[in-house]
């Protein structure tokens, strides 16, 4: 249930930005929310079917008749405040945690389509900013996290700087996440053609290395 409620806070807030005068609406069949999960968030119809019967096992008596944006939005909002009030580690958080920490051996670890949110991630976070001296490379690809996530990692690499590679494709980061990365990794603009240029036949090239 927390990543449907990452997944939802997400999609929340790109509705409202497109259209801030529209008042909730009721997601009434399956169809709509396929549709809603492919174009924002390339997600296959199971994963959507998944989503759509935790949300309404919770809160709805019947799953067929849908789910008010209004009752996401409450339950984003009840999710965001459990986060920020809980005192207590969360077990799964921890066991992901234990992989990466300071007493970890391990140089290379994927957690790839792990269904990864927001609570794992905080777990992950804090054991990053403690880090081992080992640890090259941690691939997060396909999981569910959100910019609260990116934004505990971002606070890890304040005292991180061993970590070479982070894999982040395919979860549900917008600019902002990308904000709380860089505040903390830092970034440089090119406005030049002919600066971007090198650069990115650079990176082509090491990613062809890397794939080797």
């Amino acid at each position: 249930l927390q990543a449907v409620r990452d997944l939802m806070t997400v999609t929340l807030e790109a509705e409202n930005a497109e259209n801030p005068q529209r008042p909730l609406q009721l997601m009434r069949d399956r169809a709509a929310w396929h549709r809603v999960m492919r174009k924002r968030f390339q997600l296959t119809d199971q994963e959507a079917d998944e989503l759509f019967d935790s949300l309404c096992a919770a809160y709805s008596n019947n799953s067929d008749s849908g789910i008010s944006l209004e009752q996401f939005q409450n339950a984003v909002t009840a999710g965001r405040e459990t986060v920020a009030g809980s005192t207590e580690p969360d077990p799964i958080a921890s066991s992901f945690a234990s992989f990466l920490d300071g007493t970890s051996p391990i140089e290379l670890l994927s957690y790839r389509c792990c269904r990864i949110g927001r609570l794992e991630v905080e777990g992950i976070g804090k054991a990053l900013a403690t880090p081992s001296p080992h640890l090259k490379a941690l691939n997060l690809w396909g999981n569910y996290i959100c910019d609260q996530g990116a934004a505990a990692l971002g606070r890890a690499f304040e005292t991180n700087f061993g970590l070479q590679f982070l894999g982040l494709g395919r979860n549900l980061i917008t600019h902002v996440g990308l904000q709380h990365l860089c505040k903390a990794l830092g970034v440089t603009r090119l406005f030049e053609k002919s600066q971007a240029d090198p650069l990115i036949k650079q990176l082509k090239e090491m990613m062809k290395d890397r794939d080797k």
